[in-house]
């Protein structure tokens, strides 16, 4: 993934700091707005897929863990144990 992303160039610049700055306050909603990786659109659309029915089931956010290829969510309180049965 490193080469294939190297090949076409880094096209995201996540905000670090407001994303620590919004752990910091403890607010998911702000977190969730931060949240990106520039791995994911180089595997297309299953990754893509996997996140909006994450966000479908609940999620305030969804993304791929560094190269991939697991993806979480970030749920509030509670609703994370719905959406792993409807997931499954």
């Amino acid at each position: 993934m490193y080469k294939i992303l190297d090949k076409n160039g880094v096209t995201c610049h996540p905000d670090t700091a407001a994303a620590i700055f919004a752990l910091q306050k403890g607010n998911l909603e702000d977190v969730s707005k931060y949240i990106s990786n520039c791995f994911a659109p180089l595997w297309g659309t299953e990754i893509s897929d996997i996140k909006f029915r994450m966000i479908n089931c609940g999620a305030l956010s969804a993304e791929l863990t560094g190269s991939g290829p697991t993806v979480f969510g970030i749920f509030r309180h509670g609703a994370g144990a719905t959406a792993v049965e409807t997931l499954k």
